[in-house]
């Protein structure tokens, strides 16, 4: 089977003529069959890089029905696509990324009726139907955008996370700028730009996003990371740092000032938001960790030479006990080495 689906594949990407659109029609009722799985990958490569137009549009009239239709087609088709798209080369880091072809990022982007968030597309509407328990696909949404290498799919996937509202996408680009915040600077190259901020003293598409869409920053939705208070500054949003535990923020402003690869206006900000908030280290607020006693590694004479925290030598010898835990005055320690006591 898996040969036959190879050879109309090919027949479909290449041909032209009756025999491709036949071929195209045919992988197309193989991914509305019950287990359509096998059938997703082709009909989306079909879709994507087909030579003849007409057989990429039968290909794409058999991604709507499916679509349309919902159920566990739906999951597997949305699934799917995102493996589909995944690659190693071309991003500049090692790992996966993922590189949307154009025609499939127009197809994400069809307004949807029905959609809870904002913009109405078929992409936000997806992350909003999806099954959970699976995982999100918002990174695999933000990654595209990030490293899509068509310039059309990176432009107009970075709009959407401009204006959208969706939760998941904006848990993404808070992720994303925590690490980018956190790695700017960094000596190994490929870490820096995966989600780097600047470029040249600049801002990067991403960060553009960032500070561009509306719903961000949320209020303080992990009060432990300080560099959402960074976030909220870049947006004037310091009435936002109450909700962030002091000493972390403090953290966080340091980091950032200190580090000499972040713009000097982006300093000079923080600078004056630690001066007229009076961000200090505040040791007292940390709760501290019970003290556990550490094992001497110096020698004790009186447990035979042997560090206290050992075994079997808390009751170690006398002056002439040996071993482990070698026997006191009368103990058969002593220089032999006895395993204390007298026998």
């Amino acid at each position: 089977m898996v040969r036959i689906v190879d050879r109309r594949e090919t027949r479909a990407l290449r041909g032209r003529g009756w025999w491709a659109r036949r071929a195209a029609r045919l992988l197309g009722r193989g991914l509305r069959a019950a287990n359509p799985h096998p059938s997703v990958g082709p009909v989306l490569r079909v879709f994507s890089g087909a030579r003849d137009p007409r057989v990429a549009g039968i290909a794409g009239e058999s991604l709507e029905r499916v679509w349309r239709d919902g159920g566990d087609g739906w999951e597997l088709l949305w699934r799917g696509m995102w493996s589909e798209v995944q690659t190693r080369t071309g991003a500049g880091f090692p790992g996966y990324f993922h590189d949307l072809p154009y025609p499939l990022a127009r197809f994400l982007l069809t307004p949807e009726r029905d959609c809870a968030h904002r913009p109405g597309v078929r992409l936000v509407a997806a992350l909003d139907r999806e099954n959970r328990r699976r995982g999100s696909s918002a990174a695999a949404a933000l990654d595209a955008a990030l490293h899509s290498t068509d310039p059309r799919v990176h432009r107009e996937l970075t709009d959407l996370l401009a204006s959208t509202d969706q939760p998941d996408l904006l848990a993404m680009l808070e992720y994303a700028f925590v690490e980018g915040l956190r790695n700017t600077g960094n000596p190994t190259g490929w870490i820096a730009e995966q989600h780097a901020l600047w470029t040249d003293g600049e801002p990067t598409p991403l960060l553009t996003a960032v500070l561009t869409n509306p719903h961000l920053p949320r209020r303080a939705v992990d009060i432990l990371e300080g560099r959402l208070g960074v976030l909220a500054v870049l947006r004037d949003r310091a009435d936002l740092l109450a909700g962030y535990e002091r000493n972390y923020l403090m953290v966080a402003f340091s980091d950032t000032i200190a580090n000499p690869a972040v713009p000097a206006e982006v300093r000079k900000k923080c600078r004056r938001v630690v001066r007229s908030h009076r961000l200090e280290w505040r040791p007292q607020e940390l709760p501290r960790p019970a003290r556990q006693p550490r094992p001497s590694r110096r020698p004790d004479r009186r447990a035979g030479g042997w560090p206290t925290s050992y075994p079997g030598t808390e009751a170690g010898g006398g002056h002439d006990g040996g071993g482990y835990g070698g026997g006191g005055h009368d103990g058969g320690g002593g220089h032999s080495g006895g395993f204390g006591g007298s026998f």
